[in-house]
């Protein structure tokens, strides 16, 4: 029998007694930080003396940030731009089963990636022609899991507004806006 056994892990300690050939487990909280590890764990009475080193990962929720985010504030019908952002990797976790929905104007586009190692670029190629006329809202939302497939999400809307229309470039707008509402029925 052994008594007064010091179990350790870290600065964590307990004191327990064990049978010689008895075998236990013990459960210690870890409060380090996301990321590797290598710990202490030490066992040590006035009779026994054991240490170890064990390799731990500490998993954090999965982050995705929306950022540097370049759009103009104002276009005219005959320009073409380009929507510009980027999906940051926040968090020590890999975010899983992405989903990225780019919403201008309650129409959709959508991107899928398996897992995000590191920040990834988007460059989205717009008409201005295909806004309707005054202010347009884009969207943009990134679905993702965890490893145990719970779900998060990140969102941000931005403006553009389609400004300076003449005449025929306001009715060629009203009437591809129609078609997009009736292309929706």
């Amino acid at each position: 029998y052994i008594e007064g056994l010091q179990i350790c892990l870290g600065e964590d300690c307990r004191i327990e007694n064990i049978g010689i050939s008895q075998e236990k487990e013990f459960a210690f909280g870890i409060k380090e930080t996301s990321g590797k590890h290598e710990l202490a764990v030490t066992a040590k009475n006035g009779l026994v003396s054991k240490s170890e080193f064990i390799k731990v990962e500490v998993f954090d929720e999965p982050n995705i940030s929306i950022e540097k985010v370049e759009i103009p504030e104002n276009v005219n019908y005959a320009d073409n731009f380009k929507f510009i952002f980027k999906l940051k990797k926040e968090s020590y976790s890999e975010p899983n089963d992405i989903v990225v929905n780019f919403i201008q104007n309650g129409h959709s586009r959508q991107f899928s990636m398996s897992k995000l190692v590191k920040d990834k670029d988007f460059d989205l190629g717009i008409e201005a022609k295909r806004l309707k006329s005054g202010r347009n809202e884009f969207k943009v939302i990134a679905e993702y899991n965890d490893k145990n497939s719970r779900t998060y999400a990140s969102e941000e809307t931005f403006e553009v507004n389609l400004a300076n229309l003449s005449f025929w470039e306001k009715t060629k707008v009203f009437f591809y806006q129609l078609g997009l509402r009736i292309a929706y029925l």
